[in-house]
C-alpha cells in the first residue's frame, strides 16, 4: 500500500522502487483525492482506494491479494 500524498515524498517517484524490487507484488495506492486515480494508475499502481470510499473498498482491494484467504505470505511489498 502506498499513500499517494505521502508526506516529503513523491509517491509516483516510488513506485518504480516498488515495482524493481518487488516485480511480482501488487501496489494499491491510497488517496483522499479522488482525481488522483489517474495518475496513481498511470504511474504504475494496479489498484486505487478513495480515502473517502467505505472501508469495504480498501478490503475488497487486500482480498485480491488473497484470493484463498491466505495469510501466511504477506502479498504486499515494503521498502525502507
Amino acid at each position: 500500500m502506498l499513500d499517494w500524498n505521502l508526506a516529503g515524498a513523491a509517491a509516483a517517484g516510488l513506485l518504480p522502487a516498488l515495482r524493481r524490487d518487488c516485480p511480482d507484488r501488487g501496489v494499491i495506492v491510497l488517496s483522499g483525492r479522488p482525481e488522483a486515480r489517474e495518475a496513481a494508475l498511470a504511474a504504475g499502481a494496479d489498484t486505487f482506494v478513495s480515502k473517502g470510499n467505505p472501508p469495504e473498498h480498501l478490503l475488497a482491494a487486500i482480498a485480491r491479494y488473497y484470493p484463498d484467504g491466505e495469510t501466511a505470505t504477506p502479498p504486499l511489498c515494503c521498502i525502507g
